[in-house]
């Protein structure tokens, strides 16, 4: 089902925010750009929502000045693809 694949990501995103909450000291990043996000998000033929949400969480990881706030935004194109998803008769 893919809200609730949706929905799950979404949970593993708010431990990730709990987690930097509790702990935020030092947050490391990954720089492995083995794979560009935006060939990924071609490749995968994937729609704004999503594709928006891969690149929150891309630079999330590789670049964590705000990663809270980038992290929020990852969950509010989750939201809106959730959305378009029950428009269109998905459950």
């Amino acid at each position: 089902n893919p809200i609730e694949d949706l929905e799950k990501a979404k949970q593993y995103i708010d431990f990730e925010i709990e987690y930097l909450t509790e702990n935020c000291s030092d947050v490391f990043s990954c720089n492995d750009d083995k794979y560009h996000v935006c060939k990924v998000i071609n490749a995968w033929n994937l729609n704004f929502n999503i594709g928006s949400a891969v690149k929150c969480l891309y630079e999330y990881s590789s670049n964590n000045t705000f990663p809270i706030t980038v992290l929020e935004q990852a969950k509010e194109y989750i939201d809106y693809e959730i959305e378009r998803l029950k428009e269109n008769g998905c459950k």
